[in-house]
């Protein structure tokens, strides 16, 4: 009895000892600093966001077209009549015969102008719908920024709870196998039961097991986030140093 008391006892320090170092809070991995620098490059390299700052170009563009087109419904025109005229007589007391006489005018350019009311009374409501367009843009691209702030969020805090994670899996695994070889060594000099030589490999290996789907999920978790990023975090590192 005093034998298998002593090998659960080695059992549970392995746990036990793992569990203590596994106190660390994940809130001390997270970067507020390099967390928005993901966001911003998330923004920068996101195709729809650049499709939603387009949209936004495009209706004060077509806002700015029609403010400078008021001018469109009133028309501006000359008529141009020559200083001297040939004036001909043709009937002079009864008798058909031709004169000629020359009529000077002082004023030979005839300016006027014309409006195009209903141009202009169709402007201010087309303004109004383009300011209406520009802003409806505007609020497109800002509900998807803050979508891109979101996931990008999520998939952050997502990836470093798998690299904090795996880094307590691996320090599990490393106390398993140090605790592995004690057993191993106790029960060949016959200080340890079989029993608990073999609960101690089969807590190594879901040990290992844990780890490497650990791993998995970590990378899994570090690819939907460089998917979002559109660039791989590794390029993100040296760019921040």
């Amino acid at each position: 009895m005093k034998l298998i008391g002593t090998g659960l006892l080695c059992i549970l320090l392995i746990t036990g000892f793992s569990t203590a170092k596994a106190q660390q809070s994940m809130l001390d991995e997270v970067s507020v600093k390099y967390l928005d620098t993901l966001i911003k490059i998330a923004k920068a390299n996101n195709p729809r966001h650049k499709i939603y700052a387009a949209q936004v170009g495009i209706a004060q563009n077509n806002l700015n077209r029609v403010r400078l087109s008021w001018l469109e419904g009133i028309g501006l025109y000359y008529i141009y009549i020559p200083r001297s005229v040939a004036v001909i007589d043709s009937i002079r007391g009864g008798t058909p015969y031709a004169t000629t006489s020359t009529k000077v005018n002082s004023n030979p350019f005839q300016f006027g102008f014309s409006i195009n009311l209903g141009s202009l009374f169709q402007k201010p409501a087309q303004i109004s719908a383009l300011k209406g367009q520009r802003e409806v843009s505007k609020l497109e691209q800002q509900e998807y920024e803050l979508t891109i702030e979101s996931n990008v969020k999520q998939a952050y805090y997502k990836y470093i709870q798998q690299v904090v994670l795996l880094r307590k899996r691996t320090q599990q695994e490393a106390d398993g196998q140090i605790m592995l070889t004690s057993v191993k060594s106790r029960f060949e000099r016959g200080q340890e039961t079989f029993d608990n030589y073999t609960k101690a490999q089969l807590l190594y290996n879901q040990q290992g097991q844990d780890r490497i789907n650990t791993e998995s999920e970590m990378l899994t978790a570090k690819a939907q986030l460089e998917e979002l990023l559109n660039k791989k975090l590794e390029e993100i590192i040296l760019e921040v140093k």
